[in-house]
């Protein structure tokens, strides 16, 4: 749990689970069948003061002393993050040396070289 004062908590629409917000700087979803602590968020630099749940629990909003405001994804599942990794990864473009280096196809074409007649090689 906690190791310092909770200072909001909210349950998620169907009641099977509830965030806390504490002054530990972290944010917890908890199984409110089990009792059992399900994912813990951190990221806020000082107390975190408020939290509320998006409608259809993916996202958590909170609010924290460090003057921030975090928007939070709540996975379940190794199906659900894989989505979210495949639908918000960003890779930028590899020049050439790096798909060589990589082995990344399409790799770039092998320029063909220029003979210049009566110069050598």
């Amino acid at each position: 749990g906690h190791s310092a004062l909770v200072n909001d908590a909210m349950y998620s629409a169907d009641g099977k689970t509830l965030v806390s917000a504490s002054a530990d700087r972290d944010l917890i979803l908890w199984d409110m069948v089990s009792g059992q602590e399900i994912q813990r968020f951190r990221g806020h630099t000082d107390a975190v003061q408020t939290v509320a749940i998006s409608p259809d629990q993916t996202r958590l909003l909170s609010g924290g002393s460090d003057s921030s405001v975090r928007v939070w994804q709540v996975l379940l599942s190794l199906e659900e993050l894989e989505s979210w990794i495949r639908d918000n990864r960003y890779m930028g473009e590899l020049d050439c040396g790096e798909r060589e280096l990589y082995a990344i196809a399409p790799l770039c074409p092998t320029p063909t070289p220029v003979i210049i007649p009566g110069q050598s090689a």
